[in-house]
């Protein structure tokens, strides 16, 4: 939990979450023992939402209008990608090298190249922690005989996701920050459902394709699309 915010929020003028990928749209389910420590609480016993807590005055998302009711009145949107490019773009450039060190080589390749944002799907319960593999190297495999070049960024929670021959990015890289590091947009990005693709939020690809729609990238959701 929010354990941190909880304690400093009381101090604060003004205590703000922002978006965490796509876990601000979900209502997760609850334990029976934390259910019943939160009814005594006042809130819903078996399903939570990141953002209810009360100390959150606000709640900056992509899409307001898709989270759950229960915190909607909180949200307000912001794109990440539309902050970075309200910045003077030596102060952007600055904050992109906080994660590399300086400029990062350009994508080259002899035909376009797309860019794989991996999720981490074990942890989120849509797949076996042994299928997730499989996935992507099949989504890659799909990519190459479409005439493109693959390279795999994989997700912060699952750096261990690698393909064989497929060149990666650093996990813990936001790919929102790749005009500030590179001299060339990718020319695709595809994920099954990523934040960083969300209208507004991107410009570092000339394209971007979204496999599956977001109320359905869930560990539920995704079988009743199939």
């Amino acid at each position: 939990g929010y354990f941190l915010s909880k304690c400093l929020a009381p101090k604060c003028n003004l205590a703000i979450l922002r978006e965490d990928g796509l876990s601000n749209y979900r209502i997760r389910r609850v334990p029976l023992g934390k259910a019943v420590l939160r009814a005594f609480s006042g809130l819903p016993a078996f399903r939570q939402v990141d953002g209810e807590e009360p100390w959150f005055d606000r709640i900056e998302v992509s899409r307001p209008e898709d989270l759950p009711p229960a915190i909607r009145g909180k949200a307000v949107q912001r794109h990440l990608g539309k902050m970075l490019q309200d910045l003077p773009r030596d102060r952007a450039i600055k904050v992109a090298f906080c994660f590399t060190g300086g400029p990062i080589k350009d994508l080259t390749a002899p035909g376009p190249v797309a860019l794989v944002l991996a999720q981490p799907l074990s942890r989120l319960g849509i797949t076996r922690s042994d299928e997730v593999h499989d996935v992507y190297a099949g989504l890659i495999e799909e990519l190459r005989l479409r005439g493109y070049h693959a390279v795999l960024k994989p997700h912060p929670r699952e750096p261990a996701l690698a393909i064989p021959g497929v060149p990666s990015l650093p996990s813990n890289l936001p790919v929102e920050l790749w005009p500030y590091l590179a001299t060339r947009p990718i020319d695709l990005a595809v994920a099954l459902r990523s934040a960083a693709l969300e209208p507004g939020s991107q410009g570092f690809a000339r394209h971007s394709l979204q496999l599956i729609p977001a109320r359905s990238f869930t560990a539920e959701g995704l079988p009743a699309l199939l």
